[in-house]
């Protein structure tokens, strides 16, 4: 029986790490850390230490099997720079180090010790790993980001010719270069976000389709 947990809102077992463990005004630092409760789209608090708090809890009601939403290093805020047109990574689908466990909700150390928890009373731990998409960090040159779809933008290879990713399923693709081979130019938000995951093959534009924002419309629903 499985008890799919979003941690962030489930249990808050260590205020410590409210604030990412980097202190700061709750408030006045909201945009840095990404932790205001009184807000729906930011953390509230819960972490590794309140799912382990709770696993007689889930014990009792049968549960055999936790599955957690993403819970590696997030990007603590996007947005437009204000608390209103942004929010907060608490969902772990803005990941930028998928070695490491997000500070919101604890440390590697902490979730190994509630996986040896959990098994102890006969409890599988899943993680569930996105590998779809990062945080953003990347934007275009060309100031626009609206879904641009394969019939009139098709990809291209380093030098220039079109081809169709579909072809290379299982394959190795040809080789790219950023600034040739999308519809979008890619470059980097700021000089500190180039190598801001990890692993570092995450840091390379190529690894990312450069089409724009889905709308959840045909062609671009298939990329989502």
């Amino acid at each position: 029986m499985f008890y799919f947990v979003l941690p962030d809102r489930f249990a808050n077992g260590n205020d410590v790490n409210d604030t990412d463990s980097l202190g700061g005004d709750t408030d006045k630092d909201v945009l840095r850390h990404g932790y205001n409760p009184r807000h729906k789209g930011y953390y509230h608090g819960g972490d590794i230490a309140g799912l382990r708090s709770k696993l007689n809890y889930l014990k009792g009601m049968g549960v055999t099997a936790i599955w957690m939403t993403p819970v590696f290093k997030n990007k603590p805020v996007q947005g437009d720079g204000t608390i209103a047109g942004s929010s907060s990574g608490y969902h772990g689908y803005w990941i930028t180090d998928f070695t490491q466990i997000d500070p919101h909700l604890g440390t590697n150390e902490e979730l190994q010790t509630l996986i040896k928890e959990a098994h102890t009373r006969g409890m599988k731990v899943f993680f569930d790993i996105i590998t779809n998409h990062t945080a953003d960090v990347i934007s275009y040159k060309e100031g626009k980001n609206s879904y641009r779809n394969k019939t009139q933008f098709p990809y291209k290879t380093a030098q220039g010719e079109t081809f169709d990713d579909r072809n290379y399923v299982g394959m190795k693709f040809p080789k790219l270069d950023a600034n040739v081979s999308f519809p979008y130019t890619p470059e980097f938000l700021n000089e500190s976000d180039k190598t801001t995951k990890k692993p570092n093959w995450l840091n390379d534009p190529i690894y990312y389709h450069n089409r724009g924002n889905t709308d959840f419309q045909e062609e671009d629903e298939d990329h989502w």
